[in-house]
């Protein structure tokens, strides 16, 4: 009997190692000359038809048929536009306006185009909008994406539940309601119940996602490559790879599943269930496409305030803080994707984290230097913030950059004579005046950080610096203070912030693995060494 599904991997391996082994040449030809746009769209839609079947070959060449069409007309408005800075003499009032309306309508394109193609383009525009510098026309615009809600075939995710699993749904569940609850860009959940009636979520992957993740990786950054030969100074490799990176982990549930696993060990030694949950998996019913996971019943955090009037907002707010803080300053492994679709608020006011697709395990060196890179920036500490961005491995003469960025503080007081320096443990008006700021005084410092940056070649340069882990911690921390702003606003983060910094900056060690897993071990041996024991004296 053939093995469809052992083929079906075969192929896909043979499509990626064919794309990997053809992607050094076109790039080599776009960095020759604009004109080989049409060449390597051509190309691009060519490897896709010969590296598949006849049905997914077609639907590959329009995929990157349909790419090209939106991305060409970014290339050539963003060069209008500097051709008309350049023809018109435009001040530097005048020269600001044009470029908001142009990248308005860049992201309106970017927009479209992960509507029109889902998948990986609805999570590379994600992760886009939340960058830590990145001009404020994208994070409008693409941040409407975080609420994208997929429609998928429930036939294809029965398939898919039973390749992973063995089962069939009547075997496997009590109840299966076929209409999903929930369906993002990589999956969908659907409620069912168990046999012995505990209701649990089946998270399903997309079938089409997988399918064509070689194809639309190797399009995206093909025309990444085609932005950085037209646009002097842009560099975007790093983000082409941490795009790979990032849907490569997302699409393994195996690994999701543990992360979740450890994830919920480390939280339980903060805060009680009662207050944070991490919904426990079966991995019985669980495999590389499927994840079934304990029912939570709630609501998203954004939608609390509408579907849980009687739940406090300001002291969920405040959960969420300290979760993530606890995560990124105390245990360095961290959930790096805290947007409102995976914030869960249940009628009792718990907080529920789901999504554990992305996490970060932070090095201790990482971990210490980032609490008092914070540290310094709420002490005002100008001397602290480069030390400290030297010691993450950035420039430190970006240190205003930085501040900002973390922050976005626009009228914060950083100097240099140690008289002055604010100190958290004594002070706490800087934390106080970093909280009142109002969202258009957030949006006018990330403006700062944007011109602070000194242009687009400089810009690349610095985010290219970043240690790749220290981008990500960046992005959360973007996605936590949007997640508080859904809120109201109503705690003080930047107080919760540094409580948690001064915690992890004196710890300055976490007990290595090995003893981690002696310790781990102990109860095992000590049982093992007892019975051996006990058959030695009954011997």
């Amino acid at each position: 009997m053939i093995d469809y599904r052992r083929l079906s991997r075969i192929a896909d391996s043979c499509t990626g190692f064919m794309l990997q082994a053809l992607l050094p040449s076109l790039r080599y030809l776009t960095s020759r000359s604009a004109p080989a746009v049409a060449a390597t769209g051509l190309g691009s839609a060519s490897v896709a038809y010969i590296t598949l079947s006849d049905s997914d070959g077609a639907t590959a060449v329009r995929r990157v048929g349909l790419s090209t069409r939106y991305i060409v007309p970014v290339l050539l408005d963003w060069k209008l536009h500097e051709l008309r800075v350049w023809a018109l003499s435009l001040d530097a009032d005048e020269e600001r306006q044009a470029a908001s309306r142009t990248h308005t309508r860049i992201a309106e394109r970017l927009r479209d185009l992960a509507l029109r193609q889902g998948g990986i383009y609805i999570k590379g525009a994600q992760h886009m909008c939340a960058q830590p510098i990145i001009a404020g026309e994208y994070v409008s615009v693409l941040r409407t994406l975080m609420s994208y809600q997929a429609t998928q075939r429930t036939d294809w995710d029965l398939q898919t539940f039973r390749e992973d699993t063995g089962l069939r749904m009547v075997d496997a569940f009590q109840s299966f309601d076929p209409e999903p609850v929930a369906s993002a860009s990589l999956a969908s959940v659907y409620r069912a119940t168990l046999p012995d009636s505990t209701p649990v979520a089946v998270k399903i992957q997309a079938r089409t996602v997988a399918r064509f993740l070689q194809v639309d990786l190797w399009t995206i950054e093909l025309y990444y490559d085609l932005l950085a030969c037209l646009i002097p100074g842009l560099r975007l490799g790093w983000l082409a790879a941490e795009t790979r990176r990032h849907m490569n982990e997302e699409l393994d549930f195996v690994q999701e599943r543990r992360n979740s696993e450890e994830a919920a060990e480390q939280l339980a030694t903060e805060f009680p269930r009662s207050r944070v949950i991490v919904p426990r998996a079966f991995p019985a019913l669980s495999g590389p496409r499927v994840l079934t996971m304990e029912w939570i019943d709630g609501c998203r955090i954004d939608e609390v305030r509408q579907r849980l009037p009687h739940v406090n907002v300001a002291a969920v707010a405040e959960l969420v803080q300290r979760v993530f803080a606890a995560q990124l300053f105390v245990h360095g492994f961290v959930h790096v994707d805290p947007h409102s679709a995976n914030l869960f608020v249940t009628p009792t006011g718990a907080l529920a984290v789901l999504d554990h697709g992305i996490y970060r395990r932070l090095s201790d060196e990482l971990r210490v230097n980032y609490a008092r890179l914070w540290l310094a920036v709420l002490a005002g500490n100008r001397a602290d913030i480069q030390r400290c961005t030297a010691a993450l491995g950035m420039p430190p003469e970006r240190w205003k950059v930085v501040a900002v960025m973390l922050a976005l503080a626009p009228g914060m007081d950083i100097p240099e004579s140690g008289n002055a320096r604010r100190r958290l443990a004594d002070d706490k008006s800087a934390a106080r005046s970093l909280a009142s700021l109002t969202p258009a005084q957030r949006a006018a410092a990330s403006q700062r950080a944007m011109a602070l940056g000194g242009g687009i070649a400089a810009h690349s340069a610095f985010l290219e610096s970043i240690p790749r882990d220290l981008l990500l911690v960046l992005k959360a921390n973007n996605l936590l203070r949007f997640v508080n702003d859904q809120l109201g606003a109503p705690v003080n983060r930047f107080r919760i912030i540094g409580e948690y910094a001064q915690r992890g900056a004196a710890a300055t060690s976490r007990p290595s693995m090995w003893l981690r897993i002696n310790t781990a071990m102990a109860p095992w041996l000590e049982r093992h060494a007892r019975r051996s024991a006990d058959s030695l004296s009954r011997d």
